[in-house]
């Protein structure tokens, strides 16, 4: 399709971008949110009036000094965004208003801004130029194709020439989200909603793994816990616990004790069944053992003191 002289190569191209449900047209015009100016002629020509197939007040937006290379001042019309896009395209037209106005812009430069960049970005295509062909004439749209699209939430165009002249402008552009986000597109005043998924989809397999590993880990943990538990509660079962076992231990050592000394069990002398118990023939035993063993272990521990100061008797 060839314009004023601009051979335009893709009008309609389709960027395929999958979205999960459908391919997305990635050349959508996107109405604009807000527009700021360098600079404005007059009110009437203000940056209010720089919306695409404006004809009313001045019909363009115009800037107050005349667009030269070598000027000093670089004025400007920039497009605010509602949120970050892929563009596409550009499109630019000159003041019309309703056949009066005799101002274009035979040139413009892009650049533009997102969220991380510290300053605006020059756009430059495939063939290494940031001096982009516009308009011929007052009222043709111009879509200036960018071989190299970029991601922006402001894009600002500055109108250039080679000699001096007065320029006015309305512009526009076209694009969609970028991949892996969720937006609005607007297209043609109606809202359009899509969500781009396979970046969303990978990220979410990542973390849904991730919760997925850490369950795992944390039931085998407790799986291992309960085994354990078991184990010990059987073996306590079969054994007793420590202090159980020295318990016996203690009564086990206690009723030998009492049954070398000739002492029933579970008696307190000196009661009289505490008394030696009856032999195999019926009779008692002689004499009652408890203070011999009580002498011995006097002599026991009299044995185990420490020598003091011991002299022997002449």
């Amino acid at each position: 399709m060839k314009l004023s002289g601009v051979v335009l190569t893709c009008v309609t191209c389709v960027i395929p971008v999958h979205t999960g449900e459908e391919e997305v047209d990635c050349f959508q015009e996107i109405q604009a949110l807000d527009f700021l100016a360098s600079s404005e002629y007059q009110f009437s020509v203000g940056a209010r009036q720089a919306k695409l197939r404006n004809d009313e007040a001045g019909g363009a937006w115009c800037p107050s000094s005349l667009i030269h290379q070598l000027s000093d001042v670089q004025e400007y019309i920039e497009i605010l965004l509602d949120q970050e896009y892929t563009i596409t395209s550009i499109i630019t037209q000159g003041r019309f208003a309703d056949g009066l106005g005799l101002e274009f812009a035979e040139h413009v430069i892009i650049k533009y801004w997102r969220t991380g960049l510290e300053e605006y970005r020059e756009f430059v295509n495939r063939a290494g130029e940031h001096i982009l062909q516009a308009n011929t004439d007052t009222n043709t749209q111009v879509q200036i194709k960018l071989d190299v699209p970029f991601v922006a939430s402001r894009v600002r165009i500055i109108p250039f020439s080679f000699h001096s002249r007065t320029v006015c402008l309305r512009v526009g552009v076209t694009g969609c989200a970028p991949p892996g986000e969720s937006a609005d597109m607007v297209t043609g005043g109606r809202r359009r909603k899509f969500t781009l998924v396979q970046g969303e989809v990978e990220e979410m397999a990542t973390s849904y793994l991730a919760v997925a590993i850490g369950v795992l880990i944390t039931l085998i943990s407790f799986l291992i816990s309960v085994i354990f538990f078991i184990l010990y509660k059987h073996h306590r079962a079969e054994h007793g616990s420590p202090g159980e076992l020295v318990e016996q231990l203690d009564h086990s050592e206690g009723a030998e004790d009492k049954d070398r000394r000739g002492i029933q069990p579970n008696c307190k002398p000196p009661a009289a069944a505490c008394t030696p118990e009856v032999g195999v023939d019926g009779a008692r035993e002689e004499t009652d053992r408890v203070p011999h063993i009580y002498a011995n272990r006097l002599y026991v521990q009299r044995m185990q003191r420490p020598a003091q100061n011991y002299i022997e008797p002449v």
